[in-house]
């Protein structure tokens, strides 16, 4: 958060804060472009330290929970304050659809532990919308999504076709 206030301190232009200095000033912070050297030097990108709570997951456990981060952070923008529905991300617009072929049942399992991992939560609207419980985490995800989709892309591939012939 304290990287978030500097670099939008950093991007406002007048005296108020507004919601869109807020935005540049992420965006500003993950393109790293604050003109603040210490903004703009820090290692890796803001938010992505709590992707390692997947590292203690395992196997398909482990690959379907990432998978389900990067579809829900590529799906929507967590900035844009419209959360998706779970339905969408076993349709057809669901890169987890369209990309690998991964059943209804594996997009839940991964949602699931996305959820119980405290990284994805559900609204309390009924049907209930997914959205990041780290905006900050999402929007990370979302500026770097195809590095990170070409880390499990073969993997998650070969889940998918393992799931069609062998299902859940």
């Amino acid at each position: 958060m304290k990287l978030l206030a500097g670099a939008t301190y950093a991007m406002t232009k007048q005296s108020h804060v507004l919601i869109s200095d807020v935005n540049e000033g992420l965006h500003a912070l993950l393109e790293k472009r604050t003109g603040i050297s210490r903004l703009d030097e820090v290692e890796g990108d803001p938010g992505s330290d709590e992707l390692r709570t997947i590292a203690l997951e395992k196997g398909e456990d482990r690959l379907l929970t990432q998978a389900v981060l990067y579809a829900v952070a590529e799906l929507e923008s967590p900035l844009n304050g419209h959360p998706i529905r779970r339905a969408r991300l076993y349709g057809a617009s669901s890169p987890l659809v369209t990309r690998y072929q991964l059943p209804r049942q594996a997009v839940e399992r991964g949602l699931d532990r996305a959820i119980e991992l405290g990284l994805l939560k559900l609204s309390s609207d009924s049907p209930p919308q997914i959205s990041f419980a780290i905006p900050i985490l999402g929007e990370s995800i979302r500026h770097a999504c195809g590095s990170y989709w070409a880390e499990i892309d073969h993997p998650l591939e070969q889940l998918g076709n393992k799931l069609k012939s062998d299902p859940i």
